[in-house]
């Protein structure tokens, strides 16, 4: 069987921080010390896992328009090395737990990947045609952006969903049942990645 080479995974770290660094002219400094601080929360388990395809490297984007955050970039090809992602999906909720300034979203060949593994319990509502920008990882926790109200468009551009992952009245935390799901999917992580790379 032939390894299917368009299997990816691709995750995108947004900072708080940033708009202020890029209003004074400073958001690649800030981005790049930030791979730093990932890399070094993130070290012990990144020097224990072998990759399938591709290793995890983060980058800096500075995106295509002027609306665009600037933020840290990654993507992997995961070949059949499905494991990856959900190694990918462990260090972000890691790094989201101890930098709760960090709001990480995650995507692979298929879509949103947090929404296709809790896609039985995930709020009827949501679907692969209106869940771009609807799923993020924040403080270690998946959070769901709610169902817009008319005429709120179904699609959420990406600087709208951080407004709203950002603002600091009400919560946007998941219920229980899909933070269940996701923590069932990573039980025994890291070393069961470990033991499967």
């Amino acid at each position: 069987v032939a390894t299917n080479l368009d299997e990816f995974v691709e995750f995108h770290i947004f900072y708080d921080g940033t708009g202020c660094a890029a209003e004074k002219g400073e958001a690649v400094p800030y981005l790049r010390a930030r791979i730093c601080q990932a890399i070094s929360i993130l070290s012990t388990d990144l020097e224990r896992y072998l990759w399938h395809r591709d290793r995890f490297v983060l980058e800096v984007e500075l995106g295509d328009s002027v609306e665009d955050e600037p933020h840290l970039f990654g993507h992997i090809r995961t070949g059949d090395g499905v494991e990856d992602e959900w190694f990918i999906v462990h260090l972000l909720q890691r790094l989201s737990r101890a930098l709760p300034e960090a709001a990480c979203r995650i995507v692979d060949a298929d879509g949103e990947l947090l929404l296709i593994e809790a896609a039985l319990v995930v709020p009827r509502w949501l679907s692969p045609a209106n869940s771009e920008n609807k799923c993020w990882l924040r403080g270690g926790l998946v959070h769901l952006l709610p169902r817009p109200r008319p005429p709120e468009p179904d699609q959420l551009s990406r600087a709208d969903a951080l407004k709203r992952l950002r603002a600091p009245h009400g919560t946007t935390a998941a219920k229980d049942k899909v933070q269940q799901a996701i923590k069932s999917r990573l039980a025994g992580y890291p070393h069961k990645a470990f033991e499967l790379s």
